[in-house]
């Protein structure tokens, strides 16, 4: 076959391809539910249209527009149109195509298509149709319908509001129904007679409700007017109800001392209760007015009434609960008080009275809870110093002193007992008492701050050269700072005039630190002086020339000894310095050196003596002693002829 005859007869065939594949892509649209753009050259068909499933739901429409519907209608109708039209054969060249079985296939698909879209576009019409009546019926029936009050007819002036803001929705509503039935008669589809009697009844029901509306409309401002009237006389009515519960009000019982709370409390609740029945209604018409767009009538003495209704029933209900209050707090143990909570409640009576006297007329109620108020105003503060955590044995024993007799501070230790001993008359005193014992608390705290830093404070110890049983004190900078803080802080506390209470204690510590400084003075003398002549009396040669001064040395070394092995197992500072025997020890211990030294210092005179050329060298021959230790020929080696003949030069 030459190209020439393959290009005529694909010419042929391709209309029959696009006939076959249109159906294909718009059962994808029509059965798949979903809808779905195509713009494809079918048979001569270029449109751009929304294709989607014929809808089932009420509010299809919504998805689904007219213009869908038209295209879908045109596009199945015009491919009816070209498939029936296709040419049963056709020869291209020495080939002959036979097309009828094609058009036999094909021409189903557009034809029951077609069926489906007549049965489903009467059945939204009629659900459009339907709705849209019962609409406009459900709206004529709630405007036509006569008001026998106030509510009814404010209720349908509104649904009237509601209508006229919804008038644009409503027409195109009654479009979409008039374009829908427009589209079914310009395809000829067949309408159920039914649907065509509700149909051609549709703009009468609408015009007749529009004719409704504007017939409520108009007789809007007559039946404001009277409405307004009847609102009016309401108020009137509510008015004189209210000027009847202010007589009531009046009634002197409610004011009366001898009346008994529970009934007055009940006739007060009753007439709280009609008054706030009258507000509710006054706020009924008045809503109803601001509906109306007319002046608001107001009952003047209402609210009047309502206060002092509500005055005199808080004067009666405030006097029940304090009474009640009080009574728990004078049965309840003194300790136990939440002053705290006290102090709040006595607050909002007091707060609560003060309102009372200047809104309600005079009467004795009010002065009597006043004077109970005040009464606890009055105790408060006593109850406050004496709930004072400060306060000791000592300064209750001061208190009860004051008030002129002893409570058992036991279970029976009640606020009433000590309203029994009057404790208001002696407040002043009792405040000066808790005063003090705050103060002496504060001392006690520096004091015990005091005690506390010195039971952390301990010795340093050191090994004295290599020994390993003989000991020396090693630093003490740190101590004397905190000892001279200390004393500063004792000084202080000795200085207050609130330090009677606690004077024996303190004086205790500030004796303990006097005799540690003077022990510590002391120790670092006799460390000084052992020091000093340790090395001196190390040499067998000094402890054969000085016997006496030997033993007295070793006496006192054995004692240092002994300290300080003691204080190495025991180094807290003022536990062992603040030992007024170890004070003693040691200044017999300085004492003892001192002496030593005397008589070393004339031994040495007697030195010097024997050798006149070592007159200026005192210094030097005391240290020569000091090192005869380590060179016990020192003395000897000091005196020979070769060594001054040194010297001297």
């Amino acid at each position: 076959m030459t190209k020439q005859a393959l290009s005529t007869c694909f010419a042929h065939v391709l209309p029959i391809l696009c006939l076959l594949i249109a159906p294909l892509l718009l059962s994808c649209g029509l059965a798949g539910g979903a809808p779905a753009a195509s713009e494809a050259s079918l048979g001569g068909l270029g449109q751009s249209s929304t294709v989607a499933a014929v809808p089932e739901a009420d509010n299809a429409e919504d998805a689904v527009g007219l213009q869908t519907f038209k295209s879908l209608l045109d596009q199945l109708l015009q491919q009816k149109a070209d498939i029936e039209g296709l040419s049963g054969a056709a020869d291209v060249d020495i080939v002959r195509i036979n097309a009828v079985a094609l058009k036999q296939s094909l021409i189903p698909w557009p034809t029951n298509r077609l069926a489906e879209l007549h049965k489903a576009l009467p059945v939204l019409a009629a659900d459009l149709l339907h709705d849209f009546m019962d609409k406009l019926h459900s709206a004529q029936s709630k405007l036509s319908a006569l008001c026998t009050s106030v509510e009814e007819y404010v209720e349908k002036t509104m649904f009237l509001s509601e209508l006229n803001s919804q008038a644009k929705i409503m027409d195109a509503a009654c479009s979409q129904v008039h374009a829908m039935y427009a589209l079914l008669d310009g395809y000829k589809i067949k309408i159920p007679d039914v649907d065509k009697a509700g149909y051609a009844s549709l703009d009468s029901t609408y015009a007749g409700l529009k004719a409704l509306m504007e017939e409520v409309e108009g007789a809007k401002e007559e039946n404001i007017g009277k409405y307004s009237s009847t609102l009016e006389a309401g108020v009137e009515s509510t008015s004189k109800e209210v000027e009847a519960l202010r007589n009531a009000a009046q009634n002197e019982m409610l004011l009366s001392e001898e009346s008994a709370p529970a009934a007055v409390l009940d006739e007060l609740q009753q007439l709280q209760t009609q008054l706030q029945g009258h507000a509710e209604e006054l706020a009924r018409l008045n809503r109803f007015q601001r509906l109306f767009k007319v002046q608001e009538s107001q009952v003047d003495d209402l609210s009047v009434v309502q206060e002092d209704v509500a005055l005199k029933m808080s004067l009666w209900s405030s006097s029940a609960e304090f009474e009640s209050v009080t009574a728990a707090w004078k049965a309840s143990h003194f300790e136990s008080l939440d002053l705290a909570g006290m102090e709040d409640t006595v607050a909002r009576f007091h707060k609560s009275v003060f309102r009372m006297e200047r809104g309600l007329p005079p009467n004795k109620l009010a002065p009597k809870l006043r004077a109970a108020v005040d009464e606890y105003r009055q105790l408060l503060p006593v109850v406050a110093v004496l709930r004072n955590k400060a306060l000791k044995e000592r300064h209750w024993a001061k208190v009860f002193a004051a008030i002129g007799t002893t409570l058992n501070r036991d279970e029976t230790f009640t606020l009433q007992a000590l309203l029994d001993a009057n404790v208001t008359a002696v407040k002043d005193a009792l405040i000066t008492i808790s005063t003090e014992a705050t103060q002496e608390a504060a001392l006690e705290e520096l004091l015990a701050k005091v005690t506390s830093k010195w039971a952390a404070i301990e010795f340093s110890v050191v090994p004295y050269k290599d020994s390993k049983d003989v000991f020396i004190l090693g630093a003490i900078d740190e101590i004397q700072v905190a000892l001279e803080d200390s004393l500063v802080t004792m000084s202080t506390i000795l200085a207050s005039r609130f330090v009677a209470g606690i004077r024996a204690e303190v004086e205790k510590v500030e004796k303990q630190l006097n005799i540690f400084s003077d022990t510590l003075d002391q120790w670092v003398q006799v460390q000084k002086s052992w020091l000093y002549l340790e090395p001196i009396f190390s040499a067998q040669d000094i402890q054969k020339q000085l016997p006496s001064e030997y033993r007295a040395f070793d006496h006192v070394h054995k004692q240092l000894k002994d300290i300080m092995r003691r204080t190495k197992d025991r180094p807290n500072a003022l536990q062992t310095a603040g030992n007024p025997t170890l004070l003693e020890t040691l200044t017999k211990s300085f004492e003892t050196l001192e002496a030593i030294q005397k008589s070393l210092e004339e031994y040495l005179e007697t030195k010097r003596v024997a050798f006149p050329r070592f007159h200026f060298l005192y210094k030097q021959l005391k240290d020569i002693m000091r090192r005869t230790k380590d060179r016990p020929n020192a003395l000897q080696t000091a005196g020979n002829p070769t060594l001054l003949e040194t010297l001297t030069k």
